[in-house]
């Protein structure tokens, strides 16, 4: 089971950034698509997003190489997947909340999504981000995260209507995630199955947006 469950975090993480690859620089060459404020904010998201995939594929060769030792997994996922999830969690409510505004008054999405604000906003996530690595690099904090854990462009308003409803299946699958995460006890059988369903689910989280725009978008 250990070989399995090792190999699918390996190819399910691979399958993930490689969708995220070919949307990412779809917006990245588009000039005009990328001067626009909710792009700007979903290529961040996205590189923040994308970046988490690395840290399960490491996982999942712990997984199948279990001689590397359960504390190098902890601090693979603890330094590296955690303050990325942190920051693609903190970018997905800023552009949904850039999306609401703009939809309810464009007048104030130009005022707080300003070029100068929207490179504020970037910034303050990207230091959040920087400061969880930080304090995860330390011997004081730490994840635990064990596989064999015992449970105790334009102003067009169809458009902007259209990523708002991108933003809030996202923010959906988010929130069951994370419910399910924290109180999977309350929800789920305790067993070893429900933790690896549940850590799929944080793989297959990088995949949710690359399947939202391919579904959505031409």
């Amino acid at each position: 089971s250990d070989l399995i469950v090792g190999i699918a975090m390996i190819l399910v993480p691979i399958l993930c950034s490689s969708a995220y690859a070919f949307i990412l620089t779809a917006i990245f060459r588009d000039k005009d698509l990328f001067k626009t404020t909710s792009y700007k904010f979903m290529f961040v998201l996205g590189c923040f997003d994308v970046t988490q995939c690395f840290p399960h594929l490491i996982t999942g060769v712990f997984t199948i190489c279990q001689s590397t030792g359960e504390y190098w997994m902890d601090k693979t996922m603890g330094v590296l997947a955690t303050p990325f999830y942190v920051g693609y969690c903190m970018m997905t409510i800023i552009l949904s909340i850039q999306r609401f505004v703009q939809i309810l008054s464009p007048h104030w999405e130009q005022r707080l999504f300003s070029p100068i604000t929207v490179w504020i906003w970037i910034s303050i996530v990207i230091l959040i981000v920087i400061s969880f690595i930080l304090a995860l690099a330390t011997p004081w904090a730490s994840i635990i995260y064990v596989p064999k854990a015992r449970f105790s462009t334009s102003r067009n308003y169809s458009t902007e209507g259209k990523i708002l409803i991108q933003a809030l299946a996202v923010t959906i699958y988010c929130s069951i995630l994370n419910t399910l995460w924290h109180n999977y006890d309350k929800f789920l059988p305790l067993n070893l199955w429900t933790y690896c369903a549940l850590n799929f689910m944080w793989i297959l989280n990088s995949g949710v947006y690359p399947a939202v725009y391919l579904m959505v978008n031409r």
